[in-house]
């Protein structure tokens, strides 16, 4: 018999079905704009989420804010509601990106400029 692990099928990543959102969007997005805002690598402090539960009707649902103290710590935005801790993060993330977007535009374009 061969040895184990010769001749084996080699593994292949599988793509999640209904994966929509990717490292471009959401939390990734989020944590590559302020990396750009503060001229420096992000570390846990500068990116904060707070999430609630709440549940009606049986069904529960999370709701986050972020806070990015290391930028503005009197700012804060909100994200809708999902069923999921994970995806409300993201959805606050998201819409930091977007309240984020006017001021952040000329910076991106600087940071693509010097690459």
């Amino acid at each position: 018999a061969p040895a184990q692990g010769q001749n084996a099928p080699q593994g292949q990543k599988r793509k999640a079905e209904g994966a929509a959102v990717g490292p471009a969007e959401g939390k990734g997005e989020l944590g590559h704009l302020i990396a750009i805002m503060l001229s420096r690598p992000v570390t846990k402090e500068d990116i904060v989420y707070t999430t609630m539960e709440s549940e009606v009707g049986g069904t529960k649902t999370y709701q986050s804010s972020v806070a990015l103290p290391s930028y503005d710590a009197s700012q804060m935005f909100r994200g809708v509601p999902a069923a999921s801790k994970k995806d409300a993060e993201n959805n606050a993330a998201k819409a930091a990106v977007t309240g984020l977007a006017a001021f952040a535009a000329p910076l991106l374009e600087e940071h693509k400029a010097k690459k």
